[in-house]
Order: structure tokens, then sequence, then C-alpha cells
């Protein structure tokens, strides 16, 4: 009966959560939906975007909670979604209550003042405290533990702080903080609130990168997983300021925030991929292809700039427009993007995806010794082993006809 209990009170407790979570997202869209057509002031990425975060969290936390009980990853997952869907809903409500119908509808401002600051816990869960116990949900070892609560005060400063300190609200810019307490922080250096918690994300970033480092194996390609993720988001966050000062083209700061935004959701989802192990060796594809696809973007729009500037000077006497270097340009681009493609997408395997060239090399060896092995029983041998070394699967078989029965 003991065990029995055990069994089930983890799924009641994901039963709830799933609940919560999603009747809080069901009020948050509709919500939404009420107001999308209003005009809210300092929207940062698109509006709505911690429903999508709550979803995509609980989902991965249910799944990886039911099939591996032991780890606590999936309860920071369930944890996160729920505090993302309190925040979604409280920040709609805000909205609808505060500009969409002002007056019409009590605690407009208590509403705004929880999303304010309850998405700093929601982020540190992924960002701060999932690196520390991930893949296997333990630590590196006990000198660790007293780590753990340093970030856990570090992220409860953080809190207090965006709770408590004077000026806008995060995700509602358009209110002050109703709650603010004068310890005398003037309300443009609210984002000082925000310093704890970046020291807490370099901890246990650093923690990864030495998980990283004593990795071997499966473990190694687990690490990857959420590795790309939370580099591809890192790399694109550092382009936020740049919007802020006015250095990126117009629209390129929203369309930052949003690959931001794409990135945060993109951690969850790898790290439940890689903790519930499916096709974990198709990351080093995916790296490499990422790679490849920005060093050839990037060549090509140079390449393109510099092409369009250079035809200008040379026909503007006598075309007089610049159409017809936008198109000698455009040909240009075109014709190089596959043999620049194919070039720099071997250079980049070389680096990191070496299983696809040893797996390659392997082949074109086994191809070229065909013509050597005449018996049948050294061709099979040859065979499965090739398979195995290439493939890398759990088991090789290899079945031959002879005489017209199965072997």
């Amino acid at each position: 009966m003991a065990a029995v209990t055990r069994v089930l009170r983890p799924r009641w407790i994901v039963t709830a959560s799933i609940v919560v979570t999603a009747v809080l997202c069901v009020v948050a869209v509709g919500l939404l939906a009420m107001t999308w057509s209003v005009e809210v002031p300092g929207t940062w990425s698109v509006r709505g975007f911690p429903i999508a975060i709550a979803a995509t969290c609980v989902a991965i936390g249910a799944v990886v909670v039911v099939r591996v009980p032991g780890n606590p990853i999936g309860w920071l997952f369930l944890t996160a979604a729920t505090l993302s869907a309190v925040e979604s809903a409280c920040d709609q409500y805000a909205t609808l209550s505060l500009i969409a119908e002002p007056g019409a509808h009590a605690g407009g401002e208590v509403a705004a003042w929880v999303a304010g600051w309850i998405w700093i816990p929601a982020i540190a869960l992924v960002t701060v405290f999932l690196p520390l116990e991930f893949p296997n949900g333990r630590l590196l070892s006990r000198r660790w533990r007293p780590i753990v609560w340093l970030d856990v005060a570090i992220v409860a400063v953080a809190t207090l702080g965006a709770a408590g300190l004077p000026g806008p609200l995060d995700n509602a810019a358009y209110v002050s903080n109703p709650f603010a307490v004068d310890i005398g922080i003037r309300p443009e250096l609210r984002w000082l609130a925000y310093l704890p918690l970046i020291v807490a994300i370099f901890i246990g970033a650093s923690a990864l990168v030495l998980r990283f480092r004593r990795a071997t194996g499966e473990s190694r390609q687990q690490l990857k997983w959420l590795a790309f993720s939370v580099a591809v988001c890192g790399l694109v966050f550092w382009l936020i300021p740049l919007g802020k000062l006015g250095a990126l083209p117009p629209g390129g700061a929203k369309l930052t925030e949003i690959v931001v935004t794409a990135g945060i959701l993109g951690i969850p989802i790898s790290a439940g991929i890689a903790v519930l192990r499916y096709r974990l060796w198709d990351i080093d594809r995916i790296v490499s292809r990422t790679i490849s696809y920005l060093i050839v973007s990037a060549v090509l729009a140079a390449l393109f700039a510099v092409t369009v500037v250079g035809l200008q000077q040379l026909l503007s006497p006598v075309t007089g427009q610049s159409t017809v270097a936008v198109a000698a340009a455009t040909l240009v681009a075109i014709t190089l993007f596959q043999p620049l493609r194919r070039r720099v997408q071997t250079a980049v395997d070389r680096r990191f995806n070496r299983t696809h060239v040893d797996a390659q090399r392997v082949l074109d060896g086994f191809a070229a010794g065909l013509r050597d092995d005449a018996a049948l029983d050294a061709l099979n041998e040859h065979l499965a082993a090739v398979v195995a070394r290439s493939m890398q699967p759990r088991s090789v078989a290899v079945w031959t006809r002879q005489g017209g029965a199965a072997r």
C-alpha cells in the first residue's frame, strides 16, 4: 500500500499542477483576446509570451516527471510553468483593468505588481537551478550544496528588489510600483534589482561548463542539447542593448526580443529531449547546420552589400538607378550560395559533427573494399562492423538468403 501511495502521489501533484496552469493560461488567453486591439506601452517581445512559456514548461515537466519520477528537473519545469501562468493571468488582467477598461475592475495595480516580480523565480528555476542539476538531477558534488542555498538567497533578493523598489513595474511599465519601499534608490536605478539574478545565472552556467568538461558519451550529448539552446538565447540577448541604443535597423530591436523569447522556449524543449534521451545524436547535426548557415548568411550578406555599393558606383553614370546593381548582386548571391554552403558545411562538420564525418569515411572505405570481399561470411562481418561504427546501434544483425532460406 505504501508503494502504491508513493507512485500515486506524484501523479496527483502533476495533475494538480497541469490543471492550475491550464486554467490560468485559458484565463490569460481570454483576457488577451479581449484586449488584443489595445496598445500596451513598453511591451517586451510579443504580448502573451509568458503563456507560451507556461504551456511549454508544463508539457515538458509532466512528461519528465511521469517518465523519470526521480529526476527533480521535471518538478522544476512544473513549478516554473505554474509561476509563469500566474504572471500571464495577472499581466493580462492588469491590461484589461488599467488600460482597456480603466476603473471598471478592481485590483489592477495589485495584479500588475504580482506580474512585475513573479517572473524572476520562474526564470530562475530554468536558468539558475536547472544547470546545477542537469541532466541526472544531482549536483556535481556535496560542495555545491552551499552554492544552491546561495542561489536561493540571491534569487530572493532579486525578487524582493523587483517587488519593493520604486519605478515602472516589469511587464507593466505603465504602472509605478504601488508597494514601493523608500530606501533611497531612485526609480531610474530599479535595474539594480536584476544584478543578483545575473550573478546567479553565471553561477549556474559555470556548473554547466564544469559538468560538460567532465562528461563523456551520452551525458556529454545531453549537455550539448541544453548548451545549444542557452548559447543561442545568450548570443542574441546581447543584441538587446544595441536595440535600446538605436544601433539596429528599424524593427531589429523587436525582432531580437522575439528571438530571445524563442530561445527561452527552446531551453525546456532541449532539456526534455536530453533527459528523455530522444534522438540525442542529432544535436551534432543541428549545431553544425546552424553554425554553417549563420556563416553562409553573414558572408552572403556582406558580399551582397559590397556588390550593390560597387555596382552602383560603376553603373550610376550609365543607368542612374540602383535596381540593376541590386539585381546583379542578388544573382551573384544565388550563384554562390550552394558552393559556399558545401564548403562551409564540410569545414564546420569536421569541428562540430565528427560522428557524421567519421561515418562517411567508414562508408566510403566499405564501398571501396567491396570488390576485395569475395566470401559471403567475410562480407557479412565487414558489413556488420561498418554499420556498428557508422550508425552506433544497440545491436547489429545481418540476414542473408542462401538456397531460398533466410540465414
